[in-house]
Formats: C-alpha cells, structure tokens, sequence
C-alpha cells in the first residue's frame, strides 16, 4: 500500500481458539489501518504465516524477508494506534502497536524462480497436489517456470472474525500495486490456500468434485473466489497450529474441523472477482466506510 492508510471503523473481533471453542466469548470493537509491510511486522507476519506453511519446509524468516523487501506490494492490517493513543493519552502499550491481525500480498513464483524460497514454495505446493489434487499434472504444468505463463502466489491471511468486507480495498489495492510494479511478472494465474472449516460427521474427501453442505469459509470472500478457480483440492491441518489465527464459536454449534484449500484461478478475473466480492458484500458496506481506503 502507499502511504495513505485505510481504515474500518468499529470492526468486532472475538477472541478464543478456534471453531468448537468452549472459552467464553468476548468481544473487542477496533479500528484498523492498512499500511505496507515494514521492518517493524516481522513478528505478526510471522505469527500469521506460521499456520499457512507449519512443516512446509518453507523457510519463513526468509518468506518473510521477501515480503517486506516488496516496495509498495501487499498489506499489513493493523489497529489505527492514532485513535487508541487520543483515547488513553497516558497510557502506553508497545505490545499493541505491533499486533498485526491480517496480510494480503502476492509473491512471484516465476520471476524469482531461482530464488531458495521460491523453490520451497513451489516444492511445497507440488507435494501437497501429488498427495490430495486429483490431476496432479495439471499443477505441475502450472509451475513448470514458463516464463511466458507467470504464476502469483496470492496469501490473505487475517484474524477470524474480521469483517470480510476488508478484503475488498485490500485486494483493489493488491490488484493495482501488481499493476504498477515493475518487479513483478505479468501474471497469468494466481494460487491461493485458503482456510475452510467442515462438520466433523462429514466424511470428507481431498478432491471435491461438488461443493458440499457445511462448508464454512474462514474469509468468506475466499467463497467468491473458489468459484472462479480452475484446479482445487484440499487437505486436513493440525487444529491446534492453526488456532493461532482463530477465533470463538458457541458451543451450540456444531463441532467443524478445519481443512486448507488449494486454488487456481486465471489472473485476467482478478478484477471481475473483486467487483463481485464488492457486490456480494454490498450489504455490509453501509456499516463500514469502504470510501475511505486509498485509490
């Protein structure tokens, strides 16, 4: 992002571990920003990174590294610290100032093909598909370092529980950063791991060929995008990594596991995707001043 900070107002997150929680639930009224990803985020990107590629094999301080040294590609969501600090003038919290509750940034895994954690990203991406996809060759081709055929890796990670119209300034940001840098390929798709949760009575199967009944999806835009994707598949995860970035159920609800889903999906509806999410997430616009991210 540039300089200018989004913002959404009055945002509620709830905090706990997770779908199936039994912890009382409380409830939190917060402000974000979104800004770049700067030196000062390591911590929080890591924290937020951790769940998406726990044994992976990806070196993440290295992951994150290259995220950061993205001028002016991606975002960081952060609390708006101008109107915590015009609150409790006197009072002063470190800690809070370095919480970040969501990152949404592309890295290319073409371009930077020679890289180390390229090759970790990709590697790691081909064996989850040789283990769960049901045309494995189909993601290989994808990945086969065709330059003329260049692949994003798109990561929209945040906290449970934060309103998913956020995740439109966020990817119309995204989408005109990538446009505009001179680092980055010309992409022809994009690959997205998303966070999907499932009734633990379903039996489920790696290689959906029909959506199932039940699904719930951790960022709700992901929903929007996965009905554009050209290869999906799925696979379990350990609860307990990925309760870092979790959130409360009741405990009336129905106990969900929760699944990672692999998606491809052509770079040319990037756009179109975004004026659906913005569409489908229209009804909730009225609550939260979209108009006041950046440009």
């Amino acid at each position: 992002m540039t300089d200018s900070e989004p913002k959404v107002k009055k945002s509620k997150l709830s905090s706990g571990d997770g779908p199936g929680s039994s912890h009382e639930e409380q409830e939190v009224v917060i402000d974000f920003v979104g800004r770049s990803p700067e030196e000062d985020d390591v911590e929080g990107i890591t924290q937020l990174l951790v769940p998406l590629f726990h044994s992976s094999g990806v070196d993440l301080p290295e992951l994150v590294k290259l995220i950061i040294e993205q001028k002016n590609v991606g975002s960081v969501i952060k609390e708006d610290e101008s109107i915590e600090e015009n609150q409790n003038e006197d009072e002063d919290d470190e800690d809070d100032e370095d919480n970040i509750f969501g990152l949404n940034t592309v890295l290319d895994l073409t371009k930077n093909k020679e890289s180390q954690c390229t090759k970790q990203l990709r590697k790691f991406i081909l064996s989850l598909a040789k283990d769960h996809a049901e045309d494995y060759s189909a993601v290989e081709s994808l990945l086969s370092n065709d330059t003329s055929a260049p692949v994003g890796l798109i990561i929209n990670e945040r906290f449970i529980n934060i309103p998913p119209q956020i995740s439109v300034p966020l990817f119309e940001s995204l989408s005109k950063e990538i446009k505009g840098s001179d680092e980055l390929s010309d992409f022809k798709h994009f690959v997205m791991i998303c966070k999907i949760y499932k009734p633990s009575k379903r039996k489920v199967k790696s290689k959906p060929e029909k959506e199932a009944s039940g699904i719930l999806w951790s960022n709700a835009e992901e929903e929007l995008i996965n009905e554009e994707a050209e290869i999906k598949f799925e696979y379990p995860i350990n609860d307990e990594i990925d309760s870092a970035v979790g959130g409360s159920w009741l405990e009336k609800d129905e106990a969900m596991i929760t699944y990672r889903r692999l998606i491809t999906f052509p770079a040319s509806k990037l756009n179109s995707i975004i004026e659906k999410i913005k569409s489908s997430l229209s009804y909730v616009c009225v609550l939260f001043p979209l108009n006041v991210f950046k440009n």
